[in-house]
């Protein structure tokens, strides 16, 4: 991580590589963050190839600044979970569930996570369907991200207790609006 809170990877899959920048938006939630992607011909960063809106969030970055500090073995299953809706947009949601190993240095740490992101549809209808899952499968809500896991490896503190910032639930909030209202917080 450079400058703030901003990461950049080169991941690779059936032999194409992809370059992603992610940054968080500031004051958009606790889950959401800007990210971008572009391909790339090898493993190695291309910063040419990086869109003038990320630029303008995450500042100038020289190339010497860039090293590999961790390495990620993931394998990952993906789908698409779509809902008609006859008030608006269909719900498009885009599950993954990934399982892997974070390396930094010569620590390794395995992991396992499932990630649901909002591609298109009312975040409400998104809180729902996310609060059906849960109760199918009970999964515990982390903001943890890979990265995350391989900065912990190469310095272990402990994590602090992070304090929300206020947030309001009214009486009349449906479940999904309370979620969306603790998440957005």
């Amino acid at each position: 991580r450079l400058q703030g809170d901003w990461s950049s990877d080169v991941c690779s899959s059936d032999l194409k590589f992809l370059q992603t920048i992610k940054a968080e938006r500031g004051g958009g939630g606790a889950l959401d963050r800007a990210e971008w992607e572009q391909p790339v011909i090898g493993a190695e960063p291309e910063l040419q190839k990086i869109p003038k809106a990320a630029r303008r969030k995450i500042g100038r970055v020289p190339q010497d600044a860039l090293h590999p500090l961790m390495a990620l073995e993931v394998k990952r299953q993906k789908t698409i979970i779509r809902r008609p809706n006859s008030k608006g947009p269909d719900l498009e949601v885009e599950a993954v569930i990934d399982r892997g190993v974070v390396q930094a240095g010569e620590k390794r740490k395995p992991f396992a996570e499932c990630e649901l992101e909002l591609l298109q549809g009312d975040p409400a209808e998104f809180y729902a369907l996310a609060r059906e899952i849960h109760e199918a499968c009970p999964l515990r809500l982390s903001r943890t991200t890979k990265s995350d896991r391989g900065y912990a490896l190469l310095d272990p503190k402990p994590a602090a207790a992070v304090k929300l910032p206020k947030f309001e639930l009214r009486a009349d909030h449906t479940i999904s609006e309370a979620l969306g209202a603790v998440f957005e917080a």
